[in-house]
């Protein structure tokens, strides 16, 4: 029994290698994806890394990141919801669905999902200069102001006009989105 128990274990370890190689493959494709413009690929990419690991919250957040900017703003909800079910501490996953709210004109649920990323990462400039944009949009000059000034105290060199989402890999990606108020 115990040479059973050797072998199913050797097969686990064997068969979790191949399956952690295999991940990091598709995420090293995924970024050049991204880099080269390639969304439909990079996006079809992490639809296999789900389908390899479906509790991986950072693939999720990272697919969210490409429907966002595609203007998909529901779908990277979706996406940001199953990275937060699976991992309701990725302050990321909070922020970057704060933002998509943002570019739905949901100033209300963006500041929520913000106020969520700061609580649990208080010392990331992003979350705070993101949730000063919100301010800005809701013409709440002060709270604006005070996020501002904190993002610049723990980022002095961050830039005040850009809101960004943030990647598992911690690479801020600029937010390009098709607000409401400016769609055709």
């Amino acid at each position: 029994m115990d040479a059973i128990v050797a072998f199913a274990v050797v097969v686990v370890v064997v068969a979790g290698l191949a399956l952690t190689a295999a991940y990091r493959s598709l995420v090293a494709a995924y970024r050049a994806q991204v880099r080269n413009g390639e969304l439909d690929r990079a996006i079809a990419n992490l639809d296999e890394t789900i389908g390899l690991d479906p509790k991986n919250a950072n693939a999720y957040n990272d697919r969210g990141n490409l429907y966002i900017n595609r203007g998909s703003y529901d779908r990277a909800i979706a996406d940001y919801d199953e990275a937060i079910r699976i991992d309701p501490k990725n302050a990321k996953a909070h922020s970057n669905r704060g933002l998509a709210y943002y570019s739905k004109d949901d100033y209300e649920r963006a500041i929520a999902d913000l106020d969520a990323a700061i609580r649990l990462n208080p010392k990331t400039a992003n979350f705070f200069r993101n949730r000063s944009l919100v301010y800005d949009v809701k013409g709440e000059d002060d709270p604006g102001m005070a996020d501002f000034e904190e993002a610049i105290r723990l980022d002095p060199n961050i830039d005040s006009n850009e809101p960004t989402l943030l990647g598992s890999n911690d690479e801020a990606i600029p937010l390009n989105p098709i607000r409401s108020g400016e769609r055709p």
